[in-house]
């Protein structure tokens, strides 16, 4: 008489014990166990009831699956925005100081927009990024030795740089050479 009521209640309990493990499975696969079933499939409660082992009835709590797998809420931060103003127009200044009696200009060859030298240097203002050639034209007066007249003389030196938006390069020049710095 007690070995059916044995088997009866080891059944009851190996289910219970299956669906406990089923409702919990979050906690070993790290996800709630409804979400691995399709919505139509999740029931909204279950009520299960077993049949009485000993005088007393005993019957088990409605468990809500969908309350049983509740997570921590989710904590969203507001995205911090931050604005930068565009960058200004690149410039590029040119430094170089004509000899006595000479004149100079600095040329940017891919605008060509020239301006002078005299005071030793000029700023191009302005520029989209991008390289440009700076070229210093450098002209000799006719001078005159004695009788004898020397032509006047035109020599040039250029130098490549490149500028990106809010760049101020600068680029010096000597008798010799060129060299700049963006």
């Amino acid at each position: 008489m007690h070995r059916p009521r044995l088997a009866v209640t080891g059944a009851i309990l190996s289910i219970l014990f299956v669906g406990c493990a089923q409702s919990h499975e979050h906690v070993a696969t790290g996800t709630p166990a409804a979400a691995n079933r399709p919505a139509s499939e999740s029931p909204a409660t279950t009520a299960v009831t077993a049949p009485p082992t000993s005088a007393a009835p005993t019957t088990t709590a409605a468990v809500d699956p969908v309350a049983d797998n509740a997570q921590a809420p989710t904590v969203h931060h507001a995205a911090t925005t931050t604005t930068t103003a565009p960058l200004p127009p690149a410039t590029i200044t040119v430094k170089f100081q004509p000899h006595d009696g000479e004149t100079a200009t600095a040329t940017l060859v891919e605008l060509g927009t020239t301006q002078s030298l005299a005071d030793g240097s000029t700023v191009f203002r302005d520029l989209p990024a991008g390289t440009y050639t700076v070229q210093i034209d450098e002209v000799f007066p006719t001078t005159q030795s004695g009788d004898t007249g020397i032509g006047a003389a035109d020599t040039t030196r250029s130098h490549p740089i490149a500028v990106q938006d809010g760049d101020n390069a600068v680029v010096s020049c000597d008798a010799s050479d060129c060299t700049g710095i963006s």
